[in-house]
């Protein structure tokens, strides 16, 4: 199975301290417990809640294959981000707008668009620079 591995969420968070003005990160834990209990990387949200009502949900609906159900489940997610997969900076407008244009050609709607942009960047090994050439955040 594929993860996602977040990196040091306390670092993380102490960085937004004084982003826009001073400021001063307060931790709620001891240097020990920083330094010896906490985990190097965060839990993600998917592995620490039961998807046990999920699963029996899918199940009465009659969907029975689940592990085939993940073309859904990554609609579902990019959905969960709304537009802001899709950036447009100021001096490629256009072609930011055609780039996006383009996953839509068949005349399909935005939940198949947004799954064409997900199969897309699959097929290409999950590229950082095809994602800067299709204006994808």
């Amino acid at each position: 199975m594929e993860s996602l591995q977040v990196t040091p969420s306390a670092n993380q968070q102490a960085g937004r301290s004084g982003r826009t003005g001073p400021g001063k990160c307060f931790r709620l834990y001891t240097a020990h417990n920083y330094t010896n209990d906490l985990a190097d990387n965060t839990v993600l949200e998917i592995q620490r809640t039961n998807l046990a009502n999920v699963v029996l949900s899918l199940k009465s609906h009659g969907i029975v294959e689940l592990l085939n159900f993940d073309e859904i489940i990554s609609i579902a997610a990019m959905l969960s981000v709304g537009n802001s997969i899709f950036y447009h900076p100021k001096d490629k407008q256009v072609h930011a707008d055609n780039a996006r244009l383009n996953f839509h050609t068949g005349n399909v709607g935005d939940h198949i668009a947004l799954l064409k942009v997900y199969n897309s960047w699959k097929e290409t090994n999950f590229s950082t620079q095809w994602c800067y050439d299709n204006y994808i955040s």
